[in-house]
């Protein structure tokens, strides 16, 4: 069994993971974490409202009446849910208390859909008529409040009208509300919506009730994710993230980032990262854009002295998607992306053409979140198709000779935790699992990887690689607070597969066990991580491994 692993030294190559594709992995299986984490704690409260109003039918006495017809007058909207909740009264003999019922179960109908301001009554009428006839009294929303008053300013406007765009005059869903306390809040903003009366019967205003404070944050990050084992070899990554909010006015942020490992000899020896991203929402539509470099320095020693090898990696992706659906426990939402990456690698300043090219993919998927068993759940799938779009490289061999740029994948990540208290004691259970499969012969920037912090716990310097896998991670904390912040040990078991289509061979699994500590307080947070494989594949080890980062912001 043959098994293709990222090496420690990673010289550009053609055929084996360089340190560029194993950084790219590592910062996409960062910012997913950080989605997942966003999502969990972004899925909004439900602004303050009360219960449905109580329903108040006809003082009837004891008469009843055969009803052959019911008219929901004003009930267009969700009229086949309507017509279903009608059906079962529709040819009763109904007296006050069918009456109370059928109202009651419209108006909780109505509420459950997110229209807490829309009510139902009784028309004048001659129920010995037998017809029953029900006017739908909706809710609309007159505009907006910020803290009580009218918006001032442009950009207070474009704040609100961004948050979610044709909201005023339009009938009042509190799931609509919540999409834009979502996009209200972020950094720079602490925002929730309260329902409020307005002078005009049937109309509400969104009052805003915001705090305000700097549309800034600067942070400084260190890590030892670099593929050597001595501090001068890259082991420690620095980083420091720039991020400002609202530069428009209509809930976008600009990122600025900058990372650079360090080396005992950074003359011929060198791994810089630099990146801007820029992201914005308006209603239920978000995007993102991020530019990413990486050029490289490092060695190669020959038989007659040694070479010069530098690199230069850049990505461009955009992204943008959009929310389907809300309802009070979670939301669907649908993406595409588009991703570029140009690679250009060097030997003494000469251009190694077969390990320099230009790949274009495209994806599409979906996420769900939602309440499941108790817990959180948050499930993403998508297929990828690699293009000849935007410049991207021909393949250099045909298909089944060699690795493809235009392929076809697909990927699924499932995340589920769940609180739970045994006696005094908290704790919370998180499993997550990632899969890919394909059919084709992938590049290793394509390729699925584990083995790392985000997937098996207990390797670094070498991962396993596959067209197709699969991983699982399972990790039990307790989180405690302390006065200066929370502290969560955890433990954890992993284990994870890989599978190749080409010369990489079948692949195989490895498993590992894992135990650590993380610390967050207000303005920093520190994870200590120490794993041990008892399954790995040939040339992965079973020594044990630290995962050290800290992080600080203001």
């Amino acid at each position: 069994m043959t098994v293709l692993l990222a090496g420690r030294s990673a010289p550009a190559s053609a055929f084996g993971p360089t340190v560029q594709d194993r950084e790219r992995d590592l910062g996409e299986k960062a910012r997913r974490q950080q989605m997942i984490e966003q999502h969990r704690r972004g899925h909004a409260a439900e602004p303050a409202a009360g219960l449905p109003a109580p329903v108040q039918a006809p003082e009837l006495g004891g008469a009843r009446f055969p009803i052959t017809q019911i008219e929901v007058r004003g009930g267009a909207r969700h009229s086949r849910e309507i017509d279903r909740i009608v059906e079962r009264y529709r040819g009763a003999t109904m007296g006050q208390a069918e009456i109370f019922a059928l109202l009651r179960d419209l108006m909780n109908f109505y509420y459950g859909r997110g229209y807490i301001t829309t009510g139902v009554s009784l028309a004048e009428q001659n129920l010995s008529s037998g017809k029953l006839i029900v006017v739908v009294h909706w809710g609309y929303v007159k505009g907006w409040r910020v803290n009580g008053k009218a918006p001032e300013g442009m950009r207070e406007r474009l704040m609100l009208s961004s948050a979610m765009p044709g909201i005023e005059g339009s009938v009042l869903n509190i799931h609509d509300i919540d999409q834009a306390i979502e996009n209200l809040n972020g950094l720079g903003r602490a925002a929730k919506i309260n329902v409020v009366p307005a002078e005009e019967a049937g109309y509400s205003y969104l009052d805003v009730v915001l705090q305000r404070s700097k549309p800034f944050a600067v942070s400084a990050s260190v890590d030892n994710s670099g593929l050597g084992d001595r501090a001068g070899d890259g082991l420690y990554r620095y980083g420091v993230d720039i991020a400002v909010a609202h530069l428009l006015g209509w809930n976008d942020v600009l990122t600025l980032s900058a990372g650079r490992r360090y080396y005992q000899d950074p003359a011929h020896h060198a791994y810089d990262s630099l990146a801007v991203s820029y992201g914005w929402r308006v209603g239920r539509w978000s995007a993102d854009l991020r530019y990413i470099a990486q050029p490289t320095k490092s060695l190669l020693s020959g038989t007659y002295g040694d070479y010069q090898l530098s690199g230069n990696t850049q990505d461009v992706n955009l992204r943008v998607s959009r929310v389907l659906r809300r309802w009070r426990t979670g939301t669907d939402a649908v993406y595409v992306a588009i991703d570029r990456k140009r690679v250009r690698n060097y030997i003494d300043d000469t251009l190694i053409e077969i390990n320099s090219n230009t790949h274009t993919s495209v994806t599409a998927g979906v996420n769900r979140l939602d309440s499941l068993f108790g817990g959180v759940v948050f499930a993403d799938g998508g297929w990828t198709r690699g293009v000849g779009w935007l410049g991207a490289s021909e393949d250099p061999v045909s298909a089944g000779q060699g690795p493809l740029s235009r392929y076809d994948k697909f990927n699924l990540n499932l995340n589920w935790s769940r609180d739970f208290t045994a006696g005094s004691l908290r704790a919370r259970y998180t499993a997550a699992m990632g899969a890919q499969y394909s059919k084709d012969d992938l590049y290793y920037d394509s390729k699925f990887v584990i083995g790392d912090q985000y997937t098996v716990r207990g390797f670094k310097i070498r991962s396993a690689y596959g067209d197709s896998g699969v991983s699982v991670s399972n990790t039990l904390s307790f989180p405690f607070p302390t006065s200066i912040g929370t502290v969560t040990p955890l433990v954890g078991v992993d284990w994870g597969a890989v599978g190749n289509n080409g010369e990489a061979g079948n692949g195989g699994w490895i498993g590992a066990v894992a135990g650590g500590l993380r610390m967050s307080t207000k303005w920093a947070n520190a994870a200590v991580t120490i794993g041990k494989p008892f399954r790995a594949l040939p040339g992965m080890g079973y020594g044990v491994v630290w995962y050290l980062s800290a992080s600080a912001t203001y």
